[in-house]
Order: C-alpha cells, then sequence, then structure tokens
C-alpha cells in the first residue's frame, strides 16, 4: 500500500463485517473480514482510490483516476467492471 490509504468503506448495518480499502500509491484494493481479522481479498487496480457501500445491492463501488468503476461484493469478488468518465472519489447517500 505504500504507506498511503486512499478511501475507506464498511459494509452497511446488517451486512458482513467487511472493510474495503484501496491504496492509489500502492494500486491495490483489499478487503477484510473484521470479525476474524483476515484478509478476503487483494486486487491490483492502477490508481484506485473512490470507494462507496450500496446497502441495497450489497456491493462496494470503486473508482480509478482513469475513470474505471468496478463493483465487488462483500467477499471481495469482483461483480462488474466498467470505463466512464467518473470522479476519483465516491459519494454513497440513501
Amino acid at each position: 500500500m505504500n504507506q498511503y490509504t486512499g478511501g475507506v468503506k464498511f459494509a452497511g448495518p446488517g451486512d458482513s463485517l467487511t472493510a474495503a480499502v484501496s491504496s492509489p500509491r500502492g494500486n491495490c484494493l483489499g478487503f477484510w473480514n473484521m470479525e476474524n481479522r483476515k484478509m478476503l481479498a487483494q486486487h491490483y487496480i492502477h490508481d484506485v482510490s473512490g470507494i462507496a457501500y450500496d446497502a441495497q445491492d450489497r456491493n462496494f463501488f470503486v473508482t480509478t483516476g482513469a475513470g474505471a468503476i468496478h463493483r465487488f461484493n462483500t467477499r471481495g469478488h469482483e461483480v462488474s467492471r466498467y470505463r466512464t468518465i467518473a470522479p476519483n472519489h465516491l459519494l454513497a447517500t440513501n
């Protein structure tokens, strides 16, 4: 992670206690189960930073500086990837 965190987001109430952590300097995204303190998954994603969580779909949305949007489930598995012009930081609203 090169001693830098770009974003941290936890799964919402009622979901598994998963944390997603991005590091644009390290070009990596990690998912942790906070109950047992174990890493679930790690992904190499260039310039990854923004993270939002959709409690209704139980998915994390992650953005990069190049405008990609990645969607992951609470186990850290990638569900889909989009190419768009998106901001590198996200804000989730209900």
